[in-house]
Parts: C-alpha cells; structure tokens; sequence
C-alpha cells in the first residue's frame, strides 16, 4: 500500500479514536460537558480531517529522460518515474502528474482515471519544462540511390509510417500535381489540384486537360498508368472521397474509380492524387521534398522510403522522424475530471469517448493527425477528437487555449456531446484532403456548445464550425458563437458555410460579434429546408470579395446590427425554405433591423424590418460608408448616413463588450449604456474600444491595418485585438523597421495618431503590452499608404511579321523576324478591357533572340496589318520608346513601351535597328519562345462581379423532336455591366447549347442519351473576367409525354428599369414571361407609345421624348399559338426643359436704301433672347436685290428699278423653340434724294403671337446640365434589384 494512502487512513482512524475518547469524557464528566458539543467538535474534526487529505494531494514527476519506473522509485522531484502511464497507477483524485522536459512517445490510456469537481487529476509540465509528446519516430541508416531514377534515395526501415519530417521541416507525401506541404497552395483548390473535366461522370473522371495553371493529368507519369494511386476527388458540395484510380492507360486524361455511396455534379469537381497501394506512390515522386513509402504487412517487417531530398543532396546526414502513432491520449467512459495541460504534441493527439469534464488547456498541438493514404488507406483520418455516440454523450469538457496547426481530417471532433466550450483556441490550416464529413469542427449531434474567441484559418471543409441538433430533443441546449474570426474557409469543397446551423439547430442560438472575412463559401448560414427558428444573429462581420457573407434561412429570427462589405457579399434573408410558422415562407416572422450590406437580396427584406440599409440599392458602398473595411475598419465614417438612425433594439444597440481581463474561459462581459440615436451597423461611432474577434493571446496581437496592408487611409487610426491581461498598450511607429519611435500609451485598442500619414509610405509598427510592471514587446508588421502594383497575366502576342521596307512577302508565317538597317519586325497585341479604377503603371514587349546584336529599338507603331498581308505600311513613331543593346543570342529581350501605351486596346511595336547586321528574334510559330507583354496595374478596381440569383435552379423540363428554346440571362445580374454578360455552359451536353447572351436552345432526340435528367454547371463573367457559377438541373422527356401549356406571367414581376428621356432605352421582355415548355415565342406589342417598338425575339427598344409612366400591353405567343398578354408600366425620368422663346426688340426699323449704291444694314440686335441662347435669323418675301449674309446683315445693292417700298419677313430661333417672324418695311429711294435727310422709319407691322411655354417645350431640344444632373440622381434612386436567391 502506497504511503500517503497509508498516512490518511491512519489519520481517520485517530480521528474516530478521538471521537470514542470524547463520548467517554463526557459520559464521566456529563454535568460539566453539554452532550451538543460532542457533535460539533466531531464535526470540527471531520473537517479537519478533509482540509488535510486535499492539502496532501500528491504530486508525482515523470522525466522521460531520466526516470524509473518500479517499485524503488516514489515519484517525487528526485526520484521521477520514466512514464507517464506507470505515474497514473499512483494517482488519486486531486494529484497532479509534473513532467520534466522531453519527447515522450507513449500511449497513455486514461481509462478509470477519474477526479472530482473540486479535485481534478492533472497532467502538466513542471516548472519551465518544455514537454513534448511526439507520435513520430526517429529514423536512421544510410540511404542509397534508387537506381530508377537519380534523383531519389531509398532506405529500409521496420515500421510503417504516414508522415515524415526532415528535422523539423514537413516533407510533402508524393503527389500530383504539385504541391508543397502546409503551403497555400495545398489548400489552393485548382493550383494544387486538376479540375474536373465537363464529360465527367460518376465513376470516370475526366481531367479537363488544361495546362494553364498546372501539369494535366496525361503528363503526370509519362508513360506509366497511375492505376492504384489514390484519387481524392471533391465530386460534390461538401462530399469529397478518397478512391483507388482504375483503369487509367498510360498518357490518358480519364480515369475511373469506385462510385458505390458516391455523389457526383458533372463538371463541379476537382481532384489530386496522393499516395496508393504499395509502391504506387513512387509514379508520383517528381520533385524535390516529396516522399512516399512501400508499407510494410506487419510492424517489424521491411518497409521502404523514397525521398528525393530538398537539397538534391545524399540525406544520409540528416535527422528523419516518421509519424507512427495517431494518438497520446486516450480516455473513456471512466476517465473524468482530467485536465491536460501545457503540453507540446508533435504527430499526435488525444481522443477521448463518452468521457466527461475533461480540460485541454493550453496545449500546443503541431501535424495532430494526418491521413494514411501513403500506406494505400482510404480511411479518414484519425483526428482530435471528444465525442460520444448515441448511446451516452461526452459532457462537460473543454477546449481552451490551444493551437492547432497543420492537420489533414477535423481539427476537433466533438460529436455527441453535452456542454462542449471550445474557447480561444487558434485553428490554422485545416483538413486540406476534406474526406469524410467535410466539417472543420464538426459539432453534429451536440447540445449547449459554446464556441467563443476562436480564430479558424484557411480550412478546406465546406462547413468551418458545425452546430447540428435537433430542438425537440428533450435535453436540447441551444448554441453560443461569439466573439469568433473565421477567415480563408471552404478552400476544398463547395457550398456550406463558415459557421452552419443544421435545419433545427437555430433554435435559442446566440450569434454574436463574429467576424467572417473573406472564406471560400458563405459566412454564417442557418440552413435546411424547412430551416430552423428563432436564432439570434447580430453585430456581426463579413467580408465577401469571393462569396456571400450571410444566408439566413427560417423564421422567427432575431436578425440586428449586422455587417457585410465586398463585392460578393450578399447578406441573405431568405425567403424561400422557411420554418414551420408560415407554411414554408422564409422569414415572415422574423425581426430584420439596423443591417448594413453592400447589397442585401431578397430585397425589400422579409418579416418586421426596419433601418436596414442596402448600399447598392442607395448608388453607394460599404466602402464609402464606412472608415476603412478592407483594412477591417468597420466604423461609420464621420459624415455617414448610418449615424444616429436605427432602430433602438434593448441589449443589442444599448450593449457593448466590457474591456475586461479575460484569463480563464469565462463569458465576456457586457455593460449598458444609453444610445437614444444607434447607427446601423454592427459598430457605433465614437466608441473608446473597437472589439476584434478572435483568439486573444499574452499580448496584443492582430493588427489593423493588418500586416502587408495596403492604400491604407491616411487619417487610418491604429487598433489591435486586445490581450487577455493588459493594464496598457504602448505604440511605436517609424519609416525603418529598426528604428521605431515611440507615439504614446493607451489604455483601450485604439491609437489615433496625432498627425496624418504620409502618401506612398511604408510604416512599421509595434504594440507593447504592459501587465503588473512587465513588458511584452510586439510583433512588427507594416502596411502601406500607397496603391499598389497589381499583376496580370501575360499576353501573347496575336500577330508578328517583319518587313523589308513595306514588302512582307510571307514573312507572316514564318519561325524567324528579322530586322537590321531598313528592315522592321513587327508585333501585334491587344490590351483587354481594364476594371474601372485601374490604370496601367509599366508595360513590356519581351522577345527572345536568335542571334546577337548590337541594339535595337522599339517604337510605336499605327495603322492596320494582318500576317497575310504581302506589305506592311505602317505610321512608325518619330521617337524609340525603348533602345536595348548588347543582345545576345538566346537570351529575352525586354523592351520598356509604358510610354506608348496606356490604356486597353489594339497595338503594334515596331522593332529595328540602324546595325547593319542582320538580327533575328523568335516568332510566335515557334509556340513557347513567342514574345509576350508583360504589364502591371495600379489603383483599387471598383468593378463588382457578376451574381446569380441563387445557388442551383430547375430548367422547365424539355421534350424529344421539340424545339428548346430558354432565356436565363435575368438569372444573372451585375450591377455595372448587365448588357455584357458572357455566359458559358460548363458542361458538354447531347443536344442543348448555351450562348453567350444567356439561351438555351436545342432539340432533343428520343434516344437514351438525349433523355432523362441532367446537372449543369453555369458561369458568367463581366468585361473584366470577374465571374460567377451556379447549377442548373434539365430532364427531358419523351414526345408522348409533351402537353402544351400557354405562357404565363414571371412571379413576382420584374423590377423595370426606368426610361429616361431623349436616351435610348432597351429591354428584354422574355423576362415577363415565362413559358413551361421552353417554347420560343413570338412577341408584340398592343397600346404601346409611337417611340416604343418590339422585336419578333422580345427586345424592347426606343427613345423616349417625355416623361411620365406609360402603359402598354405585351404579348407572347407560342408554337402552337397558345397566347399570354399583361399589361406593363414603364416610368420615363426626366423633366421637359423650359425654354423661352426669343423676342423682337420694339422700335427697331429698317433703313432706308439709295438706288445703285451698296446697302449694309446689321440685325443683330433686332431680337433678345431671355435664355442667352444663340440667335439664328433668316430673311424672306425679299426683293431680289435684298439678301441675309452671315454677319446677321442685310446687304446689297438696289437698281433704280427697285425704287419703291416693300415689305420684308424677318424670322429669329434660338434653337430650340420655333421661330417667330417680324416684317418690316424697307424702302429704296432715288439718288436725287437731299442728302443727310433720313427717310421716315417704317412702321414694323404687328408680329405674330409668340407660341405658349407647352408648345415650345413640345419641340424638344437641349437639356440643361443641371437638369442632366437631376435626370441621373433620379435614375439612381429608382433603380431597383430584385435577386433571388437560393
């Protein structure tokens, strides 16, 4: 019996020893000892008794290194055991296990380990130990070269491992395509993986063949069949497999595979391949770094390794470890109140069922577990994991504090389970394989999680946390998220979301202070169909430059204060898929207030809304509104519309987070405080603290502007995420890293220098956290005042030839371009369509030469040329915009041409040289050794990308031997560029074709091929190559089956965009109709405006000359001439110009003319004009001699015939109004007349009535620039979207 045992049993039986002495001392002495007193100092001592066995809870030290096990060793500081599981054997509740430092390499079972709630057993390092549990093992010996291939070594070993390490350098198990491990592009859904092919289908994969971005499937293993290698193929949504690759001929772009229990969208997959049965792996081991193994029958047996070394070098000196154990811990049923804590795990982890109150606190886990496919498994790999099943839960444990970096499979499994706090915690390249569940965290079948503080980066499961449940459950606890960072998740898959609800989860969930930024899927989503109730979703976050930050589904939510920036971020209330409440309508019960999103769908919003503010639909952004949010400052700006407006909801726009210390795993605390005027938003104005979610470390961590930022605001303040502890934070700030300066001390996260930043400046900076007189020095991290350069890719040049003066002869087509003194090479390229905010900073014309030379010049060049043509006259520039020299055979030849060219379109550069030698460069003929321009951009691009409605549809069902013919051009929308879209079907599909204006056409035939039911991926992109994709679903079906159905009416109705006077106006109205057998119909119009007309296909096209709403009736008639008609409403903008009419000046007379002398006479000033417009006048009912020239003067010269008095017409316009006429009298008189007499003026006779303002206005004419201003405005406020989606 152990000692200490012995000692407190000794101890009880002295304290019943004094109890029988007391009851004797009283039965002697009863008149002086009240019998009471007994009970109490029994109790007395009882207690003491129980202060003294928890005082003497044990602690025992285990040193890997230096400790014994057996029975000499008693465990103590001097006398440690050698492991950790002969120490438990000595633990009773309340002891804790202290160990030394080293690399520990056992399994320890906790099984009957079992604490209490106020004596827990405990497993942690002593004091500043460094412990390490390691699941590898070291490999030794001497490597040989393979003889098959050079550049790789072999070496038996006598294990089995599935992950190796070259120190502690991660080695990339082999694999194709390429992809180095625990990179980004591992993670890299199409640079570290081939992409489905559209002939694809279940069973077959089908590599598209496209070798732009990596190696395609034909040129993995020249030669070889990659039969038994393993596929791992994300074939649809969230369902990602791991099968063997069959029937695969050497060079093939096709293989097939196992599809039992597979489901599969054609064209929507992507693959890898990695490891396989035996020696497989080794047709995929073609880089440096990669490795692969041929696994052993049994431990103990001959396995060999395959490495081809990062170095090219002989490894034989180098330190090897291979992963041989998944796991360091393991606890059942009767393991309980353990905390693990401390600790350092390297390859391995912990795996606990059905086990209760079990802390993981602070631990640092590094490759926690990883896949066996290198030993040909298809299997998931074993991951971290607290869950139960459905016969008992794990119940109350905890997750706090840890990291976990680099693993393939879940980075915590927690399923079944009770009360689960997974809190501050770092999860951080997650699952790149996503097999199995495709869950990060994967919380199906739990009750009361709380997810809280954590920071999730770059995962590639299409869900990142998992809250699945079900409400009717008689112990359901609803979920807490709060306070989360979830960034760069759904790398792998697609569809799902960030943080997804399963359809009953929402019920009693707070969702709170989270921020999603920038995830490969959605944000948040409440999903199912029917989905759940009665969540709470506010002061969220979410940035959405690739996906939709939000997608709500069900009903009774509580939906507040949310954000979400970006170009693709939609914030999602749906209105489809609802809850139970309404019959399945989405969100009718619901409570929408005070949320801001760049473009909010389903809008107006569903249920009870108020103060929500959809930018796009106002003709702003997110980024105008708001201070900063690319940079991740969420805050109004100070002039904001989002000030002071919202709706006063209690707890949520009266609340705030406390700036609290926050040690331990308990909730966050909030204060109240009075907001009578709230912004909308999830961040009000002029708050002293600006919370950052996500894992808070010892220090102040997670700058913004974050580190590398870039066209940071010049008056951007300087925030962090605060520390767990911090009495302040000091700010250092300077132009050199080394060389900081100290800006001040803050007590809160937010450091608003006292002048502005200068433009085009890279700063350093630092934040020191200050605790208890101690100081943290901070991580430097900069950020950038400047815009900066953006690549693109290269451009190939379209064309090349040279010519010997202008004779080109066929030089077109040839694989050398010439040039010397009097002979020129030219080079043709087009310069696409630059996004809208952007401009090119440099662009290059680089060839490769075939010859040396002693200089060149390039220069710009205008005019038309093809390479057919037999001459080439071309306009060359007068000034070379670059000169080289010193050219030298086979090497590239860069030619600087920014100054010639700064905007998108067609070029050519002319290249020649005064030498007289001849020179040659490589033609485009020769493929790879083509010229290219290579080029940058600068400034930040505005253009948004285009968006579907919704994330899948169903075509209208086709039939065999009829025509098909559907519009879904309205299915996709942009909020620029709606008349530019492309779109393109993804798939190859029997008989339907999709155009690149959005059709569907075609006829089916009644074979097997042509019928049954299809999945279809769409994309459509913009100008700019921004795109979007969806699915679309199509069955067709027999002849015989076909019944006609007229068209019918789209509902709801779409939004028109409204006309606009004098502008040309057009519109698809196949849009209005929709017709169930995808016949294609013919239009026309009835009642429609004399300007308004309709083509037979249903284009809409006029101009509008006044405003106002007009009505006419639209009808669409099918094949068979079944007919719809429905009456549409078109609002014209604009207001008719008022424009006044020029006037006659009273009093003004024609002067008298003398026979046969020349006659002058201005009129310029005969007429005013209110407006200031300009005058033009025209003269008739004039005698011959009488005419009007351009001056605005009457000249000419009378005969003596023409000695009389006649009457003249005189007509002004201003251009705008009709003209309006005057007549005078002029007279001619004889030459005898007294000289220096004036002739009596006439009279002029009474002018024409001038016409009304209604009738000018209704002649038309110029429009003012003001009223052009209010025309636009008026445009922008009526413009409407109306997207559905899914």
């Amino acid at each position: 019996m152990p000692q200490r045992l012995k000692n407190q049993l000794h101890l009880i039986l002295e304290l019943k020893y004094i109890q029988c002495l007391l009851y004797a001392i009283t039965y002697l002495c009863r008149a002086s000892m009240p019998f009471n007193f007994i009970g109490k100092l029994t109790t007395l001592f009882i207690c003491t008794c129980s202060i003294t066995l928890s005082a003497n809870a044990a602690n025992y030290y285990v040193d890997v290194n230096n400790g014994v096990d057996g029975a000499g060793t008693s465990g103590g500081v001097d006398s440690p055991f050698e492991t950790v599981s002969y120490a438990l054997q000595k633990v009773v509740a309340g002891d804790t296990v202290l160990l030394q430092s080293g690399r520990y390499r056992e399994v320890v079972n906790l099984g009957n380990i079992a604490g209490t709630a106020d004596n827990p057993i405990t497993i942690k390092p002593a004091d500043g130990a460094e412990v390490i549990f390691d699941g590898s093992d070291e490999i030794t010996g001497a490597w040989t070269p393979y003889p098959e291939n050079n550049n790789i070594y072999q070496l038996t070993i006598d294990k089995n491992i599935w992950q190796l390490w070259q120190e502690d350098i991660p080695l990339t198990l082999a694999r194709f395509p390429n992809a180095a491990a625990w990179t980004q592009d591992m993670f890299a859904r199409y640079t570290g993986r081939r992409k489905e092919g559209p002939t694809s289908i279940n069973g077959t994969m089908v590599d598209t063949g496209d070798d732009s971005i990596n190696t395609p499937l034909k040129d993995a293993a020249p030669g070889e069949s990659l039969n038994d290698t393993i596929a791992v193929m994300n074939l649809r949504n969230w369902n990602s497999y791991a099968r063997y690759v069959e029937d695969h001929a050497p060079n093939s772009s096709t293989f097939n595979y196992d599809n039992t229990k597979i489901f599969h969208i054609p064209g929507h997959g992507a693959y890898f391949l990695e490891g396989g049965k035996k020696d497989k792996g080794l047709l995929l081991l073609d880089a440096p770094g990669e490795w692969t193994i041929t696994e052993a029958d049994n431990d103990g047996d001959a396995a060999t390794l395959y490495y081809w070394p990062l170095d090219g070098k002989d490894p034989s000196d180098k330190t090897f470890h291979g992963k041989h154990r998944s796991y360091a811990f393991t606890g059942d049923n009767t393991t309980t109140y353990v905390t693990i804590e401390g600790l350092k795990f390297f390859g391995t982890t912990i795996n606990f069922f059905q086990s209760e109150n079990i802390s993981i606190i602070s631990n640092e886990f590094e490759y926690p577990s990883f896949s066996k496919r290198a030993l040909g498994s298809l299997e998931e790999p074993e991951p971290t994991s607290i869950s139960g099943d459905k016969s008992d839960d794990a119940k109350n444990n905890l997750i706090y504090d840890n990291t976990f970096k680099y693993l393939d499979g879940p980075a915590i499994y927690f399923r079944f389970s009770k009360n689960t706090i997974i809190d501050n915690n770092l999860f951080y390249m997650v699952d790149y394989g996503a097999i199995g569940t495709g869950f990060a965290l994967n919380g199906n079948d739990v009750h009361g999680p709380v997810y809280r503080f954590n920071t999730l980066d770059m995962s590639g499961d299409s869900e990142g946390f998992r809250v699945g449940m079900n409400d009717q459950d008689a112990d359901f606890i609803p979920a807490t998220v709060e306070f989360n960072y979830h960034s760069r998740n759904g790398l792998q898959q697609t569809d799902g979301a960030s943080v997804q609800y399963s359809p009953s989860a929402p019920t009693g969930s707070i969702n709170r202070y989270n921020w999603f930024i920038n995830n490969d899927r959605t944000g948040f989503r409440f999903d199912g169909d029917p989905a759940g109730n009665e969540g709470s979703v506010y002061k969220n976050v979410g940035i959405g430059e690739l996906q939709r930050t939000f997608r709500l589904k069900g009903d009774k939510h509580k939906i507040y204060n949310n954000t979400s920036s970006g170009i693709s971020g939609f914030f999602n209330v749906a209105t489809e898929k609802g809850g139970v409440y309404n019959n399945g309508d989405g969100n009718a019960r619901s409570t929408v207030y005070n949320n801001l999103a760049d473009l909010i769908t389903n809008w107006p919003l569903p249920g009870t809304t108020a103060d929500n503010f959809n930018a796009h639909d106002s003709g702003t952004t997110t980024e105008l509104l708001l201070r900063d949010p690319k940079n991740l400052d969420f805050r109004p700006q100070e002039s904001s519309p989002l000030i002071g407006v919202a709706t006063v909801v209690s707890g949520v726009t009266d609340t705030r987070p406390k700036l609290t210390s926050r040690t331990s795993p308990t909730a966050p605390e909030f204060e109240t405080f009075t907001n009578s005027a709230p912004n909308i938003g999830a961040y009000q104005q002029g708050e002293a603290f600006y919370w950052v979610p996500g894992r808070q470390e010892a220090y102040a961590s997670h700058h913004i502007p974050v580190d590398k930022a870039q066209n940071v605001k010049l008056n951007a303040d300087l925030m962090w995420r605060v520390a767990k502890a911090a009495d302040s934070y000091t700010v250092h700030l300077g132009k050199n890293r080394n060389d900081l300066s100290e800006l001040g001390t803050v007590a809160n996260n937010i450091f608003t220098p006292s002048s502005q930043f200068e433009e085009n400046t890279v700063y350093y900076w630092r934040v020191d956290t200050t605790l208890d007189g101690n100081i943290h020095t901070g991580e430097i991290t900069m950020f950038d005042t400047s815009v900066y350069s953006i690549e693109v890719p290269n451009i190939t040049v379209s064309k090349d030839t040279f010519a010997v003066g202008t004779n080109a002869a066929t030089n077109g087509t040839q694989k050398a371009l010439q040039y010397q003194n009097g002979t020129t090479a030219y080079f043709g390229f087009t310069i696409p369509t630059l996004q809208q905010g952007l401009s090119i900073e440099s662009i290059s014309l680089v060839t490769r030469a075939r010859s040396d030379s002693a200089n060149a010049e390039a220069y710009l060049a205008t005019g038309t040329w093809a390479e057919s043509d037999s001459t080439v006259d071309l306009t060359i520039g007068s000034t070379p915009l670059d000169s080289v020299s010193d050219i030298v055979n086979g090497n590239e030849v860069s030619f600087d041409i920014s100054e010639g060219i700064t905007d998108a379109g067609d070029y050519t550069i002319a290249i020649t040289s005064n030498n007289s030698s001849k020179v040659v460069f490589h033609s485009k003929e020769t493929g790879s050794r083509a010229a290219y321009v290579t080029y940058t951009l600068k400034g930040s691009a505005t253009n948004t990308a285009p968006f579907f409605k919704s994330n899948s549809f169903t075509l209208t069902n086709a039939h065999a031997n009829r025509e098909y013919f559907l519009d879904i051009s309205y299915r996709a929308t942009d909020l620029e560029d709606q008349a530019e879209l492309i779109f393109e079907l993804e798939n190859i599909h029997p008989w339907l074709t999709l155009s690149a204006d959005g059709i569907f056409s075609g006829t089916p035939t009644p074979t097997d091929t042509d019928l049954g039911k299809t999945n279809l991926g769409i994309a459509v992109k913009d100008p700019y190559n921004a795109s979007a994709n969806t699915f679309m679903s199509i069955e067709t079906f027999g002849a015989s089956q076909f019944i006609n159905v007229a068209p019918e009416a789209v509902s709801p109705a779409p939004l028109l965009t409204n006309a606009v006077i004098n502008e040309a106006y057009q519109l698809n109205a196949r849009a209005f109709v929709i017709d169930n057998n995808a016949d294609r119909l013919r239009y026309s119009l009835s009642d429609a405006p004399e300007w308004l007309s309709i083509s037979v296909d249903g284009v809409l096209r006029g101009t509008p000359s006044t405003p106002g709403k007009v009505t006419f009736t639209l009808i669409a008639i099918d094949p068979d001439d079944a007919q719809w008609s429905g009456e549409i409403e078109l609002m014209v903008d604009g207001e008719q110009v008022s424009n006044t009419s020029p006037v006659f000046t009273d009093g003004k007379a024609i002067a008298q003319a003398q026979e046969n002398s020349a006659y002058v006479q201005s009129i310029s000033d005969f007429a005013s004009d209110a407006d200031s417009d300009a005058l033009t006048y025209t003269l008739s009912n004039a005698p011959a001699w009488l005419t009007l020239n351009g001056s605005n003067e009457l000249v000419g010269t009378p005969t003596a015939s023409d000695v009389s008095s006649s009457q003249i017409t005189l007509s002004v316009t201003d251009g705008v109004n009709v003209a309006i006429e005057q007549n005078y009298t002029i007279t001619v008189t004889e030459k005898s007349a007294t000289p220096g007499e004036p002739a009596e003026p006439t009279t002029p006779s009474e002018p024409e009535e001038p016409t009304t303002p209604s009738e000018q206005a209704s002649s038309g004419g110029s429009i003012s620039t003001i009223s052009v201003l209010y025309i636009i405005i008026c445009f922008a406020c009526r413009f409407r979207l109306l997207v559905y989606r899914k």
